[in-house]
């Protein structure tokens, strides 16, 4: 009997894999050979590509099947093209491979515009805009849509949102000067700049070099041009500043290297610097809304001494602004250093008030409503957190997502209880070092708080229990305590599958607990546990979605935000309608009554909008007054370190584990350090406002903490008491004599 032979396997292609930039096998052809292969077609900086076959990144044939790598390789010695690679472009897709895409660069503003700054007191603005709208034509220019805006300097901007109008803007500069006097106010066209680095020059390069790289290279005016003196380095080379148009700067950066005399330089594009009064040398305000009554302007940037300019300076570097906030006072005023003057946190402890702070933030982030909290730092005496007799366990309401009010139901030593409409929460802590016997205690007082309140109840806490019934693999002796009281208590687990709530390096554990009553149990939703938000603790937020009953409106209010009239600028708004009006169309017959209408009421709300801000129903926090991006991005990286660090731990060596865990320990001490940085930061600047607004924010500050310390009436009433209340005091209809 003969046996048929079965089909065989036909072995894969191998793949290409990018290992370096550097070329290793050219692409496969008819007499390529090994001796051409190892020439090296070295190139000189700034030589352009001979030809595409010549490609960036090397790659490496990764046999995928038995016997694959002894194939690739004989091809490669003997020099003859390989068959496999002339099925596929192996080099080319390693060259895309290979490519990364570059970070996008500062892009410089998208529309043109003519600034108008006074000079002279007796300057007005309405005048010179008033006479420029009679004489100018907007249409001569090619100009469609302009706007008027205030400048952070106290002059006026219009703005040009047509395409291509820095030519517009140009031409309408042009005109405005012969309107407007030099001697009375600048009229300029803004421009954006950036700042360049060139290093690696030699003493042969003069300043004159650099001004016209930067020109014929970045396509901009010499004029717009700003260099400082070339700074010695160590290695003998040479190093200067440059500002220039973004735009410029930009297309400069880009190219990484550039020639200069008999040499190439490296170029960097700077970061752009804050903003900053060269009054007070405070950040973030000019000179024109600056309210500090110190006057550093003619003081020294680098030493803060008189009688002399940074370019002189010879004294050591003395930051005089850290010098009066009481603090390290040896580094340049703007440097690295002057963000890190604060004093250092001290070692991380369980009790780091930074938890409680990245809560408040989550709770702004989130729109969480209520939050029920085991093992707080502390419990404000405030309206807004209720918390137990040991302070372990607390409920933060948020009013600026939860209308509806919070009274306090009842407490305990280890439980606190409110109430919310028709729901009753309760937030209750056990902790881990609790005896057997004080465990039931504690769950019999629990129970009675529960007997003592009926309808919907949610209970929620650290019960520091496992079993089963919640998804534990193993159920101890707490575990069974807990069953038979919600047993009694006749409450639902509503905790939904078996990710762990705690992560520990002693292992992982499901001891955060939520509890529902019959009634409450089809109010819950989208129960779960939030791995992907940092706590800065061993505990993982749980969240979920409550369903209220709906209740009757009691009020007609719109929701539209009104105009600050207290402050308001009159000057602003009537020269946004004096700019507004200035058009040729509004007299053509084919302008209906309809357009017209809305063509009003647009100018009027943009007028309005240039002149005032709008206040209207108090909006929901964006983000905790310490927050910054820097903050962000460290808690964006201390969530990776986490996910690497509990991701497939069981699978990975110790070594690698515990070096994984050491970096996620950092990244949390540098998020901690971070966010009291920032809050002592915030401090600091709220004392030194007292002096210059003793009634602003801080007064807000202390008036709002005497409000909260205790609830008003209206408060603690339950809305439909309210409307009962009211509609008796003032029955609706009823005609009354006016008072006399």
């Amino acid at each position: 009997m003969e046996w048929e032979r079965l089909p065989q396997r036909t072995p894969k292609p191998s793949k290409p894999k990018v290992v370096s930039n550097v070329q290793l096998v050219p692409p496969g052809g008819a007499g390529s050979t090994l001796k051409k292969r190892r020439i090296s077609h070295r190139k000189s900086v700034g030589e352009p590509n001979v030809g595409p076959e010549l490609g960036k990144a090397a790659v490496r044939n990764t046999p995928s099947g038995k016997g694959g790598g002894s194939g690739s390789r004989g091809n490669l010695e003997s020099g003859t093209p390989n068959k496999r690679w002339g099925s596929k472009p192996s080099l080319n897709k390693g060259a895309v491979m290979g490519s990364k895409k570059k970070p996008r660069g500062p892009v410089p503003p998208r529309t043109a515009a003519v600034s108008i700054t006074s000079r002279s007191e007796g300057f007005s603005y309405k005048d010179a805009l008033v006479k420029a709208r009679s004489e100018i034509s907007l249409k001569d220019l090619n100009i469609e849509s302009t706007r008027l805006r205030r400048a952070a300097n106290g002059g006026y901007l219009i703005e040009i949102l047509d395409k291509d109008g820095a030519g517009k803007a140009q031409a309408l500069r042009e005109q405005l000067k012969v309107l407007i006097p030099e001697r009375q106010a600048i009229v300029a066209c803004p421009v954006t700049y950036g700042e360049l680095r060139f290093v690696g020059l030699d003493d042969t390069i003069l300043p004159e070099e650099v001004v016209q790289l930067i020109a014929s290279e970045g396509n901009c005016e010499e004029g717009d041009i700003r260099i400082g003196r070339i700074q010695p380095m160590r290695n003998g080379l040479s190093t200067i500043w440059a500002k220039c148009p973004l735009s410029a700067a930009a297309v400069i950066a880009q190219k990484n290297r550039v020639r200069m005399g008999w040499t190439f330089v490296r170029v960097e594009l700077l970061k752009s610097r804050p903003t900053q009064c060269f009054k007070c040398w405070g950040f973030g305000h000019v000179r024109f809304s600056c309210t500090s009554t110190i006057d550093r302007s003619n003081l020294c940037f680098n030493c803060g001494g008189e009688g002399h300019s940074l370019k002189d300076c010879r004294s050591p570097s003395h930051c005089v602004v850290c010098e009066s906030a009481g603090s390290k006072c040896d580094h340049k005023m703007g440097s690295a250093l002057c963000e890190s003057n604060e004093k250092k946190p001290g070692k991380s402890v369980s009790g780091n008030p930074a938890k409680t702070d990245m809560l408040e933030q989550h709770l702004i982030e989130l729109k969480i409503g209520l939050c029920v909290v085991s093992e707080p730092i502390r419990v404000p005496s405030t309206v807004l957190w209720f918390g137990s007799d040991d302070g372990k366990a607390a409920i933060r309401w948020n009013p600026e997502v939860l209308r509806s009010p919070c009274t306090l139901s009842g407490k305990g030593r280890h439980f606190v209880a409110i109430r919310c409409r028709d729901l009753c929460i309760i937030s209750c802590y056990a902790s881990p070092s609790l005896p057997i016997a004080d465990f039931r205690v504690f769950l019999e007082e629990l129970s009675g708080a529960v007997r003592a309140m009926s309808g919907k109840i949610i209970v929620c806490g650290d019960f520091n229990s496992k079993s089963s019934l919640w998804g534990s693999p193993i159920t101890d002796n707490r575990g069974d305590e807990v069953e038979r009281w919600a047993a009694a208590n006749d409450l639902r687990i509503a905790n939904v599958g078996s990710v762990p709530t705690c992560v520990r390096p002693q292992g992982n554990s499901i001891i955060d607990l939520t509890w529902v009553s019959p009634q409450a149990v089809g109010l819950i939703g989208d129960w779960s546990v939030r791995e992907d938000v940092e706590t800065l603790s061993d505990h993982s937020y749980i969240t979920f979605s409550v369903g209220f009953s709906p209740t009757r409106s009691t009020g007609s209010r719109g929701t539209g935000r009104r105009w600050n009239l207290s402050k308001m600028d009159m000057a602003a708004f009537d020269l946004s309608l004096v700019w507004a009006c200035y058009d040729d169309s509004l007299g053509d017959d084919a302008f209906s009554a309809g357009e017209f209408a809305r063509w009003l009421e647009d100018t009027l709300v943009e007028a309005c909008d240039t002149s005032a801000p709008r206040i209207g129903p108090r909006q929901p926090k964006r983000a905790a007054y310490w927050w910054s991006d820097s903050i962000a991005e460290l808690r964006s990286s201390c969530v990776r370190a986490r996910r690497w660090t509990r991701g497939r731990r069981a699978l990975r060596p110790l070594p690698v584990v515990e070096d994984l865990r050491l970096k996620y320990r950092t990244k949390k001490k540098d998020l901690k350090c971070a966010i009291n940085r920032a809050k002592s930061a915030a401090w600091r600047e709220l004392i030194l406002t007292l002096d210059n607004d003793p009634w602003g924010l801080p007064y807000r500050l202390v008036l709002n903490r005497l409000r909260r310390s205790s609830p008003s009436l209206s408060e603690m009433l339950e809305p439909e008491v309210l409307d009962r209340l009211l509609d008796g005091l003032f029955p609706r209809g009823s005609e009354r004599d006016a008072p006399g």
